[in-house]
């Protein structure tokens, strides 16, 4: 599971998930999205194709603060899926109180459809 969210730490340890090395990385400070797109080329293929996202929630004004989702999808593009168009939200919206925002959580949609 990648939390893309960026605001989220405990998040990757709420299910049964096999995480990348590095479990958190901030949003919004400079580098962010270079050590993204460092971590993302470190994932392997295999589990590319079945991980999980979490995503922050646009704030009322339209704004994320997340991590970008450009750089995912470049990695992405590279076992043929496109986030959100390859994925389906699962549950409902993960409520980030202490950061007055939501987050949300999905699966690619072929995963989600082999295990229905």
């Amino acid at each position: 599971m990648l939390d893309m969210s960026g605001l989220a730490p405990a998040l990757n340890w709420l299910g049964d998930f096999r995480i990348p090395w590095n479990v958190w990385t901030y949003s919004g400070f400079k580098g962010s999205d270079t050590l993204l797109s460092w971590v993302l080329d470190h994932v392997q293929t295999k589990d590319l194709r079945k991980m999980w996202i979490a995503v922050d929630d646009p704030s009322p004004n339209g704004e994320r603060i997340g991590l970008s989702i450009d750089i995912l999808n470049a990695r992405l593009e590279s076992v043929s899926l496109v986030f959100p168009k390859d994925y389906v939200q699962i549950g409902n919206q993960i409520s980030l109180a202490y950061a007055k925002r939501t987050a949300r959580l999905y699966a690619p949609r072929a995963l989600s459809e082999k295990n229905r």
